[in-house]
């Protein structure tokens, strides 16, 4: 059996694995030696070295997904020439009936109900419920309570919808008339025709079908682009306020 390595032990062998990260095998042995001196046996350290190797190998692919993610943003912000707020999540709100993530953004930052929460090129996360001077809460499309108007662009016509959240499902596209044709991985979008939301926006692709011929509507799942946990790069479009001069 491996041995257990204390707190103390795993954190005295990350000094030693970064700085002879770079090293040749010959130099690593003797430092390895040198070990015990913080209370880490030679024998250890390639048992150390698995778990930092593997911890800067997940610390590595998720900056490099978070700098995806931005450079997403900025190529959505030149796109759509839109004006952005980042909103790093804080907290987060959920129980049987609700998801909402808390984000240390308010009213002072410009951010007003309604606001669109987007990550990556243009990927709607969810709509802000409610901000105060210095916090928001946001209701993600997930959210059992989250309903936006949607549009699935076609070649010849765009068929309309209504994407609502379904807690611990995802989101349905619902009220889409029988005579429509949907296919899946079609891309559903924002059409615009809500207040404060602009057209564009990505909710999701279809996935799968519901469809009854007796039923005047068909319904199709949604597979969205952060189903479960919100990326930790999103930002709220600040929708520019008509006030009187």
């Amino acid at each position: 059996m491996r041995k257990i390595l204390s707190i103390a032990s795993i954190i005295a062998g990350l000094g030693i694995i970064f700085a002879t990260s770079a090293l040749l095998p010959v130099e690593r042995v003797v430092l390895g030696i040198s070990a015990n001196i913080f209370g880490i046996n030679a024998r250890d350290l390639p048992y150390v070295a698995e778990v930092c190797d593997a911890s800067l190998s997940a610390r590595s692919l998720l900056l490099s997904q978070e700098n995806q993610d931005l450079r997403e943003q900025l190529r959505f912000v030149k796109r759509s020439k839109v004006e952005m707020l980042g909103a790093p999540i804080s907290g987060y709100a959920t129980d049987p009936a609700r998801s909402l993530y808390v984000v240390a953004r308010g009213t002072q930052d410009g951010v007003r109900a309604g606001a669109p929460v987007i990550a990556g090129d243009g990927n709607l996360i969810g709509t802000v419920q409610s901000a105060d001077a210095q916090t928001s809460m946001v209701r993600p499309v997930h959210d059992p309570r989250s309903k936006i108007l949607v549009v699935i662009p076609g070649e010849k016509a765009s068929v309309h919808g209504i994407a609502e959240g379904r807690f611990g499902v995802g989101v349905e596209l619902t009220t889409v008339p029988i005579t429509e044709e949907l296919r899946t991985g079609d891309s559903v979008m924002t059409s615009g025709l809500q207040q404060g939301i602009p057209a564009g926006l990505v909710v999701g692709t279809i996935s799968d079908i519901k469809k009854n011929p007796e039923d005047l509507f068909q319904t199709a799942s949604l597979s969205i682009p952060h189903p479960a946990v919100p990326p930790r790069n999103i930002s709220i479009i600040i929708q520019p306020t008509n006030e009187p001069d």
